[in-house]
């Protein structure tokens, strides 16, 4: 399997880790290389944080398995690599009146990454995270291939979700969609004087996505 040192950092570029990382194209490839020298997986390295370093040691690259693999149109049910990008998913799926049912902010980030931290989306007051619309995960380990669903190794299931990648590297997932009647968003913004009213026009607001932003120079 191709490997390259290289220096990388996760989004907020606080802090840096330099080690060699495998890149596999295909799941064979990252069976052999889980058998042989297990090592923990990246991304897009879109965390703020730095759950996705492995200062001199081997990572996993999983940007090169980002196959749509299975696609339900009647059910919204969709299997999909690990390494598939949450923006890709809403290109190809919202013109057939589909979407993630949880998106964090950026686009970029793979669905492995939206599993293993568990991401929220600005919908997260009606939709709750991202793993509560995981159907199923198959993990790659160094005793083997592995899958879990809320039913069948839920323990498995529940330590991976939210798990910083520490049960295996995701290989796949079972994702349940929602519906959206196309890829046009109508955003209305309103200006609000006061911290107070600022969380309860949160509170209150039914809109299906929610944001507030404060502007700490005024």
């Amino acid at each position: 399997m191709p490997t390259r040192t290289m220096r990388y950092s996760g989004w907020g570029r606080a802090l840096w880790a330099e080690g060699t990382v495998a890149r596999p194209e295909r799941m064979a490839a990252l069976d052999r290389q889980m058998a042989d020298a297990p090592a923990p997986a990246i991304g897009r390295l879109r965390s703020y944080g730095d759950v996705c370093l492995n200062d001199g040691g081997l990572a996993i690259n999983m940007a090169r398995l980002d196959r749509m693999l299975a696609f339900d149109a009647e059910t919204g049910r969709i299997t999909v690599e690990a390494g598939v990008q949450i923006g890709d998913l809403a290109r190809a799926l919202a013109p057939r009146g589909w979407l993630p049912a949880v998106m964090p902010g950026t686009g970029f980030a793979t669905v492995g990454g939206a599993i293993a931290n568990d991401v929220h989306g600005k919908n997260h007051h009606h939709a709750g995270s991202f793993g509560q619309h995981v159907q199923k995960i198959t993990l790659y380990t160094p005793k083997g291939e592995k899958t879990a669903t809320p039913s069948r190794g839920k323990d498995l299931f529940e330590a991976t979700v939210g798990g910083m990648g520490q049960t295996g590297v995701i290989a796949n997932a079972e994702l349940q969609l929602i519906p959206t009647k196309g890829d046009v968003v109508m955003v209305t913004e309103r200006r609000i004087a006061d911290w107070d009213e600022h969380l309860a026009l949160l509170d209150a607001s039914e809109a299906p996505y929610s944001v507030g932003w404060i502007d700490a120079t005024a």
